[in-house]
């Protein structure tokens, strides 16, 4: 269980850090630009204790927003998006909720981006967008 922990903490670092840069890029120039890359050295090796067969990571997943909306925040229940990511895999439903982010005006963009079929691994997201309007 320790070692699940220690993953779901270090995919949502990940997505909370690529947030954050994505809004303050936006806010600076105009003009979005990212290149995001997750590196997964979870293996047999690092975690020897009950590592699972078929070790793999779900598709990333992520909004940029404002400081309106929160999807998790540290001492505080998750949003249950985030909780089906972590616990399942499932990205539907937090993408669902930053779009309701974004039709409140809170948000911008869901963030897509392929997985991991295999860890360790990892996988790379570039993306650009120009943001229709100041928040």
């Amino acid at each position: 269980m320790n070692a699940f922990v220690c993953v779901i903490r270090k995919c949502v670092l990940l997505w909370a850090i690529s947030s954050f840069l994505l809004i303050a890029t936006t806010v600076a120039q105009g003009l979005a630009t990212y290149e995001l890359t997750f590196t997964s050295t979870w293996s047999r090796d690092t975690h020897p204790t009950d590592f699972p067969s078929g070790p793999h990571f779900s598709f990333l997943i992520g909004g940029t927003h404002n400081s309106s909306v929160n999807f998790w925040t540290t001492g505080q229940t998750a949003s249950n998006g985030i909780r089906q990511m972590a616990e399942r895999g499932w990205t539907s439903i937090l993408q669902g909720e930053v779009q309701q982010a974004i039709n409140a005006s809170n948000a911008y963009a869901v963030i897509r981006g392929g997985g991991i079929g295999n860890s360790p691994g990892s996988v790379k997201k570039h993306s650009r967008f120009i943001p229709h309007g100041a928040w």
